[in-house]
């Protein structure tokens, strides 16, 4: 390749680096627009919802509100009475046993947090945990 022939090569570089800078410009303003266009009505949409839900008031957040916090409070939780009158009955028994007897999957309590309820009834003395992991059992403690 001679001299001549390297330079028209470097100009044909710059000239496309130069047109893809423009299209680059171009292609950028066109997404800012449409990003501005979303904006504008992801804005009205908002409004437009918040203003229905204020036309409807009371009814539908003071009743329905009420209703699904009451049910979510009393679903999920875990008691303290059942687990110990479960361990009176038979014990030591395991976390599964316990479960099974407050029917906690279908009161909505993940094991999770009956693991958690039992660690605290240990906590306060009111259960005894005797071993480990998937031997732990639990037994009516002094306080209980």
């Amino acid at each position: 390749m001679s001299l001549s022939d390297l330079q028209k090569t470097k100009d044909a570089l710059s000239a496309l680096d130069a047109e893809i800078a423009a299209q680059r410009e171009r292609f950028e303003a066109s997404i800012a627009e449409l990003l501005d266009q979303k904006r504008r009505l992801e804005r009205e949409l908002a409004d437009g919802l918040r203003a229905e839900l204020a036309s409807l008031g009371d009814t539908v957040t003071g009743v329905a509100g009420r209703a699904r916090a009451t049910a979510s409070r009393a679903r999920g939780r875990i008691d303290e009475e059942r687990i110990i009158a479960a361990l009176r009955q038979r014990s030591p028994i395991g976390a599964q046993h316990i479960a099974d007897h407050i029917e906690a999957a279908a009161n909505g309590i993940s094991s999770a947090a009956l693991s958690s309820k039992l660690r605290d009834m240990v906590e306060r003395g009111l259960l005894v945990k005797q071993g480990q992991r998937r031997g732990t059992k639990y037994s009516v403690g002094p306080r209980a």
